[in-house]
């Protein structure tokens, strides 16, 4: 669920760092507070809520904290001390700064005040200061703009200990931009530049950057329990280390610190009251320290590390500086993350059973005070009654007065229009009376009496009312029920959002009176109470004026006929229609879970921009019916399919650096292993080394068959006839090789290899073009052969002198019976 974030000085350096952290921060919105809301455009453009508050008038805080879930107060103590018609408000034997001090406790004690009347408030965070008279034990009377501080953090725990449980404190450390400002630095004869103050210059004191860093300070008690005395520091030095960077970053050389007293500092700021009041703070800085000794207070180092979910339940972001092994998010995953926040900011999460769409809504009844038809007492008030108990809207009452009726009823409409000045809420306006067109200016009028003598008679010019109506942010419905009521549509559009106006009579017709049984608020008030009994849920105005139009009966002539409604749509944009629905004053026992879920898909023909997320979460954010409408996600098919070729292009890439590595990782283990084995250090090529020994490969396997007709114990003679018809192999003639030719009559062994004949185990093989890992394995099989081939040949040799020293030789086979495989 969004939460809601009420900033007071949002145009202030602190309030609009705050706000500039949490416009960014998912799930939290931003509700600013100033006295001119025209200097906080700017925050409204980029979709910041800023309401108009006076911190003087406790009353107009109480509707801006509405809804609230944090708070956070900075006072103003230096803006009437500037101000040179303060000096005409002080109070005889006052000074400036008791005016000044007195001014701020009382602002921080009506937003305290104010801020009690919120119902559901969970955080309020002040920022403030020590209490320096306290802590330096009254010796240092007059740092006013740091005890008022300290002061209103006292009244809030003393009158209001429920907000207290609630509460952080964020000091304020010392302003680093304020040296621009200082008056007390002065250019020596020989260039460089002198700083001159109060106390020795030499005890370190937090200082921040209140533009920047306050910010991330409130995230961080936000994010941790309350009752945290935290000091805001981005730094801590002291004033002469500090000014020595100032010299640094300004190129201008650095001529040192120079203490001086209260006295010759009040000289050289002249102003009454600032020298005193700096100088003693200065003073107390050096004597106690910037918090003057208070154990209470907390630095960055004496906090624990934030959690990954904070107390708030949303993600923290450390303040630290983000990770190297985080990988960098997407252009586009950025852009979702953006629209996202932006979306939600909008939506609000004021979706919920049994609510309008609406914060809150409110209804605001006028009738004249001075009135000759009692339409008060004849059925408005009965009106006013069924919107308050079946409907559960706030309701008011206001009877324009005879005497400056028109101011009186224009300040009305404001403080109404002002109290729901609001996206989120609903107006409702209720006129009746009487009204005519003017004599003169011919503009429609409201006006307290049937007979108008125009000498003195309160009337209202209904111009002047729609200004009013044009200015608040909220979507409004006015009911009018007067004669010529039809007259209050205006060609042009009235309001920022949805403006409806539902007349009892058309521009030349007179409405019945409020006593005759088929009047107009009659009838609405019966349609209201019918509508709600069947749709306890709500409905539009479009049913409510369908239902009103239907039930005013049908007249017979001669017979003057009724009266029928009107319903205009004077919206700027087409928001569709207003519901009313009965607004459940405690919605939380709902879950999120229960209901249906429906999921929708959105084409967006522009990008995903500040604007067009806007507008889209505008449309969406009063549907009848919907509970909660969630982000789920932002994508481009095309180009996230770029965005995948695109990895594989570059995963292609890689492909050919990986096996290089992969090569040259299985290089470097052969060449380990050689290493260790032979002590033999090869080339770094193993193709190299091949080629440089040329060596035949042990088998030739091209050209073998297996001649089942060879018999190696055989005499040679008849092996010879044999051979002339079939071919065996290894030929018996010549044979060339590296070392010369080999006879017909006496073959080498060297060339005669005994093929393996079926179930022989072949145990070394060798094809001719795979690339040996292992020379050395190659040449001791080679030698091995050799030997075992020329062992054959002596056992040969031997078997042949035995069967020739036989007396029985074998007989020579006949020819006839030789069988050749």
């Amino acid at each position: 669920m969004t939460k809601l974030l009420v900033v007071i000085g949002i145009t202030g350096q602190q309030g609009g760092s705050v706000a500039d952290v949490y416009a960014k921060e998912p799930g939290w919105k931003v509700r600013g507070i100033s006295r001119d809301p025209a200097k906080a455009q700017s925050w409204v453009d980029r979709g910041v809520e800023v309401v108009k508050a006076d911190l003087d008038d406790k009353e107009s805080l109480v509707p801006a904290f509405k809804g609230a879930d944090a708070i956070f107060l900075i006072t103003d103590f230096w803006s009437p001390f500037w101000n040179p018609a303060t000096r005409e408000k002080l109070k005889p034997g006052q000074t400036i700064n008791e005016y000044c001090y007195e001014r701020e406790v009382q602002h921080g004690k009506n937003i305290a005040d104010a801020a009690a009347t919120v119902k559901d408030l969970d955080r309020f965070v002040i920022s403030a200061v020590c209490d320096a008279k306290k802590w330096s034990k009254g010796k240092y009377t007059h740092v006013y703009h740091f005890d008022s501080k300290a002061h209103i953090v006292n009244y809030v725990k003393e009158k209001h200990p429920e907000i207290a449980t609630k509460m952080s404190v964020v000091q304020a450390g010392a302003y680093m931009n304020n040296m621009k400002m200082e008056k007390n630095i002065r250019k020596q004869a020989d260039g460089s530049y002198l700083l001159s103050g109060v106390g020795s210059g030499k005890k370190p004191i937090p200082h921040f950057l209140a533009s920047k860093d306050t910010g991330y300070i409130v995230r961080v008690a936000l994010q941790t329990p309350p009752g945290k005395n935290i000091m805001g520091a981005g730094s801590i030095l002291s004033w002469s280390d500090y000014f020595k960077i100032w010299c640094e970053a300004n190129k201008v050389p650095f001529g040192g610190y120079n203490e001086i007293s209260i006295e010759s500092y009040e000289k050289i700021i002249p102003m009454p009251g600032l020298g005193r009041e700096l100088g003693e703070m200065f003073l107390l800085m050096d004597d106690f320290g910037y918090d003057g000794g208070d154990p209470s207070v907390v630095y960055a180092q004496d906090m624990a590390p934030l959690p990954t979910n904070a107390s708030d339940g949303l993600p923290s972001e450390s303040a630290s500086q983000p990770s190297h092994h985080h990988r960098a998010k997407s252009a586009s995953q950025e852009q979702c993350d953006e629209a996202r926040m932006i979306f939600n900011k909008t939506i609000e999460g004021h979706y919920r059973h049994g609510k309008t769409g609406y914060k809150q809504v409110g209804a605001l009844f006028l009738t004249w005070k001075d009135d000759d038809m009692q339409c008060k007492e004849t059925e408005v008030d009965k009106l006013r009654q069924l919107f308050a108990s079946e409907f559960n809207f706030r309701t008011d009452y206001f009877e324009i007065p005879t005497e400056k009726y028109e101011t009186a009823l224009h300040k009305r409409l404001a403080e109404f229009c002002f109290e729901y000045d609001s996206p989120e809420d609903l107006a409702i306006i209720y006129y009746g009376g009487h009204a005519y067109d003017g004599k003169e200016t011919k503009q429609f009028k409201l006006a307290a009496k049937f007979q108008n003598d125009g000498h003195g008679d309160p009337t209202a010019f209904f111009n002047d009312i729609r200004t009013c109506l044009r200015l608040p942010a909220c979507d409004q419905l006015m009911i009018l029920d007067c004669c010529f009521a039809a007259k209050a549509f205006a060609r042009e559009e009235i309001g920022k959002r949805k403006f409806e106006l539902m007349t009892s009579a058309a521009h030349d017709t007179e409405s019945p009176a409020p006593h005759l049984p088929h009047s107009f608020t009659r009838t609405l008030y019966k349609a209201l109470k019918r509508l709600v009994k069947e749709n306890p849920k709500g409905f539009c105005t479009s049913h409510l004026y369908r239902e009103v139009y239907h039930t005013i009966p049908m007249t017979e002539p001669p017979m003057k006929p009724n009266t029928k409604p009107l319903l205009f749509d004077q919206a700027r944009h087409s928001f569709g229609k207003i519901w009313l629905r009965p607004q459940v004053l405690d919605d939380r026992s709902k879950t999120t879970e229960e209901g249906r879920h429906l999921k929708l898909t959105f084409r967006l023909s522009d990008n995903p921009d500040l604007a067009v997320m806007n507008e889209l979460a505008l449309h969406l954010q009063f549907l009848p019916h919907v509970d909660r409408i969630t982000f789920e996600d932002l994508y481009a098919p095309k180009e996230q399919i770029a965005n995948f070729m695109q990895s594989i292009i570059q995963a292609q890439r890689l492909k050919p650096l990986i096996r290089k590595m992969q090569a040259r990782r299985q290089l470097r283990k052969v060449l380990e292993l050689k290493t260790v084995n032979n002590g033999f250090n090869p080339p770094t090529s193993l193709l190299k080394l091949h080629l440089e020994h040329n060596h035949p490969p042990a088998y030739d396997w091209s050209g073998a068959f297996h001649d089942h007709s060879h018999r190696p114990n055989e005499p040679e003679q008849l092996r010879n006839n044999r051979n002339r018809k079939t071919g065996t192999w290894p030929s018996a003639e010549g044979k060339h090789l590296e070392n010369g030719s080999l006879s017909d009559s006496q073959p080498s062994s060297d060339s005669i290899v005994d093929v393996p004949g079926p179930g022989t185990l072949v145990t070394k093989f060798v094809p001719r073009r795979v690339n040996t890992m292992d020379y050395s394995l190659l040449q001791e099989t080679a030698a091995s052969k050799v030997a075992s081939a020329e062992t054959d040949q002596q056992n040969g040799a031997r078997r042949k002198r035995q069967r020739s020293a036989s007396p029985d030789p074998e007989p020579i086979p006949d020819k006839k019976t030789q069988k050749v495989d």
